[in-house]
């Protein structure tokens, strides 16, 4: 529940969005805030994620590294990227924060350069236990960069 003074000041920020950007429906929810409709509350957070701790930072930026590193030989040598290779993303209905949060990695230009299986990084199938064994044993390997010959086949087998 919002007080008073916090529905008041919420409504005021969703007047001036909506003077700003008039298209983007915040005169909604600056009705919903204004009324104290607190059944809508949740609608006006719908886009907001709980977020990623550090470790989960750290594990989508590791399999973006191996895949980086699986497909650097290939790049270098500017031969195509084989299918087995390309980074397949991660599961949008069980890992969406996975798959969110490396769609902002692209996007901010850091992985850019990563071919992926398709381009809004869905996998459409869970991937902890696809990762988890290739990031093993490339652990196991020393992580070396580039990635290649019989590394790559046991890291890709993996």
């Amino acid at each position: 529940m919002f007080s008073k003074t916090e529905r008041l000041i919420l409504s005021n920020q969703y007047t001036i969005l909506q003077k700003l950007d008039p298209k983007g429906g915040w005169d909604r929810a600056a009705k919903i805030v204004q009324d104290g409709l607190a059944g809508e509350y949740g609608s006006l957070t719908d886009y907001i994620f709980d977020g990623l701790s550090e470790a989960e930072c750290r594990y989508v930026n590791d399999v973006m590294n191996m895949y980086d590193a699986l497909q650097r030989p290939y790049v270098d040598a500017k031969k195509p990227i084989p299918p087995e290779a390309s980074f397949p993303g991660f599961d949008g209905n069980n890992e969406t924060k996975f798959m969110g949060y490396a769609r902002f990695l692209r996007d901010d230009d850091r992985w850019k350069f990563v071919k992926v299986t398709n381009a809004n990084l869905n996998s459409h199938f869970p991937t902890a236990s696809f990762y988890g064994p290739k990031l093993e044993a490339w652990d196991k390997l020393g992580r070396p960069y580039p990635l290649a010959g019989a590394n790559a086949e046991s890291v890709l087998k993996a």
